[in-house]
């Protein structure tokens, strides 16, 4: 199994007991998040207490909304006339947030007023929620928004998940993103499974619920199993909120989620070889984990594949932040703020129980290199360097499909080459239209393969900057005629070697 983390709604679940008494029945369950609406109004200094007394994290909070039968009474993104109300709900939730250390707040859409129009309404929200958005960079709290079916919510904003997504790529899906609330898009879809692929890249959280009746997994309609599977393959990186109506008490409703042990916490080496009967070798039970940090999930089949086909028994557990590049494109590269969230997404690998780390993104290789993990860290390109650089080559051409990757690529690749002797020289090329064309290998292909011949220089060898272009790179040699250096193969082989020494 691999890291799926599951909050407990405080809402919903452990209503047998008092408001402030849910968050230690919910860390006694297992859990290590919590969410919620709007408890937290007025009463902030006293959530935090009750946070850190139970360990939890709080995940979300939502902005407040209007009495019931007011304008507002479902938000006031969408209410004409509120400007005022939106922005004192966003800003007290916003400062609320930061206090709680809350990775999100929801903006409420609102519901559609007397005689106002669908476009009105949307129109309205987008340009409130691009002003709150404003309002939260820096702050390390991300708005996200949720859509929510009709019939549950009578005159809700958005009509379904498109109308959310219209608004997330207006604003940019770097500023806000969706709470992807899967009970209320089987409502009105009825297609969880045959969009969550297409909605996971601007997704920030999940919430489950089992339609129609709005139980816990297992008592409707969905295929659960297939759900969890398909995050798990795409490598999820947030929370699962448990949004939902427990049939009895909470913790007799919990039995759906102990395959993945609520938090995904992973047993270490140590745990692992303490569970094994005493009748069993260790080496017949040894699977090495290994987490991979991926800023694009392009990038995680082929170190996937190369770390399957080299490493005996792996277990993969995949990391997945598709902010991580888009951010450091959009800064011209790394900054501290950036370096400091991969350094987190390494440390959260190494206390969850990895054996080692693999970062698939290249523009991050200097985080794996100046790392102090008690386990190895391999930066994405350390082995295709060392390739690059062994002399067989007098001409190498760096190929990437970010301009941001190409210059870091470049630029340690020369550090690198200045203490070697018969270094190459080395050209580099941004095909047009490579990025866009990430994931459909044959567009991708045909980017790469003109871009290559477009290049005003000489070259004995290409090398792809990026495990997002491994895929094309036996094609590509084809094409070119000259061998494609790729990065994948030779980091699988150097972690095996290195997990070896290490036994």
């Amino acid at each position: 199994m691999t890291g799926l983390r599951f909050t407990a709604n405080l809402h919903w679940l452990f209503t047998e007991v008092d408001f402030d008494d849910r968050f230690a029945a919910a860390s006694a369950a297992g859990f290590r998040g919590v969410e919620f609406p709007d408890q937290w109004v007025g009463r902030t200094p006293e959530i935090a207490a009750l946070l850190r007394a139970s360990n939890l994290k709080q995940v979300l909070i939502n902005t407040p909304a209007g009495a019931a039968g007011s304008p507002g009474a479902l938000g006031w993104a969408s209410v004409p006339g509120a400007e005022d109300d939106f922005k004192r709900s966003f800003e007290a939730a916003l400062t609320a947030a930061t206090t709680l250390a809350s990775d999100f707040v929801h903006i409420r859409a609102g519901a559609l007023a007397p005689r106002q129009s669908q476009q009105a309404a949307l129109d309205l929200a987008t340009e409130r929620i691009a002003w709150a958005a404003r309002q939260a960079e820096g702050t390390g709290v991300l708005p996200v928004l949720e859509m929510q079916n009709r019939g549950d919510m009578p005159g809700f904003a958005y009509r379904g998940i498109d109308d959310a997504v219209d608004i997330v790529h207006e604003v940019g899906s770097d500023r806000v993103q969706l709470l992807l609330d899967l009970y209320h898009l089987e409502i009105v879809d009825g297609s969880v499974l045959a969009r969550l692929d297409e909605l996971l890249p601007i997704t920030a959280h999940i919430q489950i619920a089992d339609p129609p009746s709005r139980g816990e997994p297992g008592t409707g309609v969905l295929d659960w199993a297939s759900v969890f599977a398909m995050l798990e393959r795409t490598g999820y990186p947030g929370w699962i909120g448990c949004e939902y109506r427990p049939s009895t008490t909470t913790a007799a409703t919990l039995g759906w989620a102990e395959p993945y042990g609520l938090n995904g916490r992973r047993p270490s080496d140590s745990q692992r070889r303490a569970a094994m009967p005493e009748h069993m070798p260790e080496s017949q039970t040894s699977e090495p984990l290994i987490a991979l940090i991926s800023g694009t999930s392009a990038a995680i089949a082929p170190a996937a594949s190369a770390l399957q086909s080299a490493v005996p028994g792996v277990v993969i557990w995949n990391i997945l932040d598709d902010r991580l590049l888009k951010e450091a494109s959009a800064r011209g590269g790394l900054t501290p703020e950036l370096d400091l969230r991969m350094q987190r997404l390494i440390d959260h690998a190494v206390q969850e129980g990895a054996d080692a780390v693999l970062l698939t993104c290249s523009m991050y290789g200097t985080v794996a290199t100046e790392s102090d993990a008690s386990i190895p860290v391999l930066a994405a390109d350390e082995s295709v360097f060392a390739e690059t650089l062994g002399g067989r080559f007098a001409d190498v051409l760096v190929v990437a499909t970010l301009e941001a990757s190409r210059a870091d690529t470049i630029a340690r690749l020369e550090q690198l080459a200045a203490g070697v002797e018969s270094a190459p020289t080395l050209h580099s090329v941004v095909p047009a239209g490579s990025f866009e064309a990430t994931g459909d290998a044959d567009a991708l292909l045909a980017s790469v393969v003109a871009g290559v011949r477009n290049v005003d220089a000489k070259f004995d060898a290409v090398m792809l900057a990026q495990y997002s272009l491994a895929p094309i790179a036996a094609d590509l040699q084809r094409e070119i005629s000259m061998p494609v250096l790729a990065g994948p193969q030779a980091a699988a082989a150097d972690l095996l070697a290195r997990l070896t020494r290490a036994d």
